[in-house]
Formats: structure tokens, sequence, C-alpha cells
């Protein structure tokens, strides 16, 4: 039990740490116009803005960059393996508009049940 969970908060650091160095370059490559600024976060499906903080290591209704990763494919699979739960799926995040005192605006991709008619 002791080594998974050395295993599993080395590997959230790690993975915590190259999202702060790619979001770092996305912002860089976006004020120069040269790149769209799209992440995907793991939202909980059951109740609307819920997402999946990486630093708490829970839910949070504060969408921040730690709830950011850089693929669906790495969020299914944090999904399947490290959350191991139905309940979540992957959402993408686009930034609209990142101001520099650190405000930013953001739209999301489609949830069905959060965007059900």
């Amino acid at each position: 039990m002791g080594y998974t969970f050395i295993f599993l908060l080395g590997w959230i650091i790690g993975l915590l740490t190259g999202l702060t160095e790619r979001l770092s370059d996305k912002i860089k490559k976006n004020r120069k116009g040269e790149h769209e600024m799209k992440f995907w976060a793991i939202a909980y499906q059951y109740q609307e803005d819920v997402f999946f903080d990486f630093a708490k290591e829970d839910d949070t209704m504060d969408l921040t960059e730690t709830c950011f990763l850089p693929t669906e494919e790495l969020a299914k699979s944090i999904i399947g393996e490290l959350l191991n739960n139905h309940d979540y799926v992957p959402v993408e995040i686009e930034l609209e508009t990142l101001q520099k005192n650190g405000i930013w605006s953001y739209t999301r991709g489609r949830v069905e049940r959060w965007d059900e008619e």
C-alpha cells in the first residue's frame, strides 16, 4: 500500500510539473498568436461545473490550471486508471482570454448530462 501511494504521489507531482511547463509554453506562444490554448479537464458528470483538481486530489467548482490536462487521451487514462470511476468524463477547455494579472476566461466543450435540454 505504501509503495503504491508513493508511486501515485510522485506520478501526480510529475504530471503537475509537466502541465505547468506546458501551460507556460502555450501562454507564450498564444501571446505571439501562434497557438490556441486548448486543454482537457476531468468533469464530474452528475453536478454541473465540478472538475477534478490534481493539486487538491479532489473535486472542485473552481476550474484552475491544476485541473488541466494536455490531451483527451490522458484524461481518459486517468479516469480509467487513477480515478477508476465512471462518474467522470473528459471535457475540452479553451482559454478565450488571459490577462497579465492572471484573470482568464474560458469556454468548455459539451458535457452530456450538464447540457441536456
